[in-house]
C-alpha cells in the first residue's frame, strides 16, 4: 500500500512540475505579432537593371503588405522569425503604363527573416530567399517606431536576368496620408471631406473607404512626415556590401559605427515626434 501511494505521490508532483515548465515557457514566450505596412510612394524605388537590353530603370512603389513576427520555443532556444505576409505590392513605371508585381520580382512572400544583433536602439531585420525565377535575394530592413525602411537586391546569375535593387520606406498602418505624398496635411483633411464614405484607394485604416476611422488617424498624425533615414541608410547599404548576416563577428570599430548610427537615427525620430 505504501509503495503504490508514493508512486501516486511521484507522478502528481512530476505532472506538476511538467504543468509548472509548460506555464513557465508560455510566460517567457512574447506573444505573436502582425503589423500592417503601406508604402511611401515619394521614398520608395524599385531599380530594374540589365536584362539583354542592359537599361536602368527607376520604378515607383506602392501597396501595402503585412510583417508578421513569430516565436516558438525548441529548448533551450527561443525561435524569433520574421516574414511577409498579404502582400499587395507593386512597382509602377514612370512612363509607360505597365508594372511589376513585387512580391514576383523580389519573393517576398518567400522569403526568411530574421533579428540581427546589431545592438542599435532599434531593430534590424535580414531576409534571405529566391524570386519567382529561382534568383537569390537579400533584403534588409530598419525598423524605427512605425516606420520601416526595406533595402536590398537580387544576385543574378547572369546578364541575362533583371537584377532588381530595392530602397523603400513604408509607414504601419493606419497611415492617413490619404493623397500618397507622404506627408499628412489639410490637403488629406480635403480628400476625406470630398470622398466621405466612398471607395477609397489610399485609406487610413485600409477597409478601402473613408469612414471614422480614416478622420481619426488624421486627427492623430496630422503634420507628421517620416524620420530621417540617412543613418539607417548608410548602415543598410553597409550591410549588403559586407553581404554577411553575422553581425556579431564583425570587428568592433563596425559595431561601435552601428550605435553612433542607431542613436542618430533614434534621435531624429524622437525629436520629430515632439
Amino acid at each position: 500500500m505504501f509503495a503504490v501511494c508514493y508512486e501516486r505521490a511521484r507522478l502528481a508532483l512530476l505532472a506538476c512540475l511538467a504543468l509548472s515548465t509548460l506555464a513557465a515557457s508560455a510566460a517567457a514566450q512574447p506573444p505573436d505579432t502582425l503589423r500592417g505596412y503601406r508604402f511611401v510612394p515619394r521614398l520608395s524605388t524599385l531599380n530594374e537593371s540589365g536584362g539583354i537590353g542592359g537599361w536602368s530603370t527607376d520604378f515607383k512603389v506602392l501597396g501595402t503588405f503585412g510583417l508578421a513576427e513569430r516565436w516558438s520555443i525548441e529548448r533551450p532556444v527561443l525561435n524569433h522569425t520574421i516574414s511577409f505576409v498579404d502582400v499587395d505590392a507593386w512597382a509602377a513605371h514612370p512612363i509607360l503604363a505597365y508594372v511589376l508585381n513585387l512580391d514576383d520580382v523580389l519573393g517576398l512572400s518567400k522569403l526568411k527573416g530574421e533579428a540581427l544583433p546589431v545592438g542599435a536602439p532599434f531593430d534590424v531585420f535580414k531576409f534571405t530567399g529566391e524570386n519567382d525565377q529561382g534568383v537569390p535575394v537579400d533584403l534588409y530592413a530598419a525598423q524605427i517606431g512605425r516606420w520601416l525602411l526595406l533595402k536590398g537586391e537580387t544576385t543574378p546569375p547572369c546578364c541575362d536576368y533583371f537584377k532588381y535593387s530595392l530602397r523603400a520606406v513604408a509607414r504601419q498602418m493606419p497611415y492617413a496620408d490619404l493623397t500618397n505624398d507622404g506627408v499628412v496635411d489639410r490637403a488629406d483633411f480635403g480628400a476625406w471631406a470630398d470622398r466621405y464614405g466612398q471607395m477609397a484607394p489610399h485609406d487610413a485604416t485600409g477597409d478601402g473607404r473613408y469612414g471614422g476611422g480614416d478622420f481619426l488617424a488624421l486627427q492623430q498624425q496630422l503634420g507628421e512626415e517620416p524620420p530621417d533615414f540617412a543613418a539607417a541608410d548608410s548602415m543598410l547599404a553597409a550591410m549588403i556590401a559586407a553581404g554577411s548576416a553575422n553581425v556579431a563577428s564583425v570587428p568592433e570599430p563596425w559595431g561601435l559605427g552601428l550605435a553612433v548610427a542607431g542613436g542618430a537615427v533614434l534621435a531624429v525620430a524622437l525629436r520629430r515626434r515632439r
